[in-house]
C-alpha cells in the first residue's frame, strides 16, 4: 500500500524511516558520484537556509556529470511554496540535460540547524514529477538507521497516475 503524506510529515525523521518500509524496494549501494551528490545537497542546505523560509534542499545528478542543486521555498500562499525536486529539474531542463542518474533531498529535522542534516523521502507530488519527467532517475535514501542507499523511483512509486486524456 502506498501512501501520500503532507510537507508536514516530510520533516519528521521518524516517519521518513516509516513510511519506507510499506513495500518492499530493491536497495542499491551508493556510487562515488551519488556521495558527491548528497554532500553538495547538505552544502546547499548548510549555504542557503533560512529558518521559517526553507526547510529541504536537493541535488540531481544528470548522466552527463552535471549538479544542480537547490532549495526549496516556504510561503504562507502554500501554493506558492517550490519544492527543491522541482526546481532542480527545472534547472537540468533550462540546461537542455534532460537524461538523469541521481536525485537526493535534505532537511534539517525540525527545521532546525542545530540538529544534523538527514536525506529526506520525496513528497507524494514529487515521486509523480519524477516518475514522469525522469525516467529511471534513482532516489538516494536512508534507512531508519541512518544507512544510505539508493532506490528506482519505479520503486517508490510502482504505479503511477495514468490519465489518457492528459498530454505532455
Amino acid at each position: 500500500m502506498l501512501d501520500f503524506y503532507t510537507s508536514a510529515d516530510r520533516e519528521s525523521t521518524q516517519f521518513n524511516s516509516i513510511h519506507m518500509y510499506h513495500y518492499n524496494m530493491q536497495r542499491h549501494s551508493l556510487s562515488v558520484q551519488d556521495y558527491e551528490l548528497l554532500s553538495d545537497a547538505k552544502r546547499t542546505q548548510k549555504e542557503y537556509f533560512v529558518p521559517g523560509k526553507h526547510r529541504t534542499s536537493a541535488g540531481l545528478l544528470t548522466t552527463s556529470g552535471e549538479v544542480y542543486t537547490g532549495i526549496n521555498f516556504v510561503t504562507s500562499a502554500n501554493n506558492a511554496a517550490i519544492h527543491c525536486e522541482p526546481l532542480v529539474v527545472s534547472q537540468a531542463v533550462q540546461n537542455k540535460d534532460t537524461n538523469y542518474e541521481s536525485i537526493v533531498a535534505v532537511t534539517y529535522p525540525n527545521s532546525n540547524p542545530e540538529n544534523n542534516i538527514e536525506i529526506l523521502s520525496p513528497c507524494g507530488t514529487c515521486r509523480e514529477l519524477l516518475n514522469e519527467f525522469c525516467g529511471d532517475i534513482n532516489v538516494i535514501l536512508q534507512n531508519e538507521d541512518g544507512d544510505e542507499f539508493k532506490s528506482n523511483i519505479k520503486d517508490l512509486l510502482p504505479e503511477k497516475a495514468n490519465d489518457p486524456d492528459y498530454k505532455l
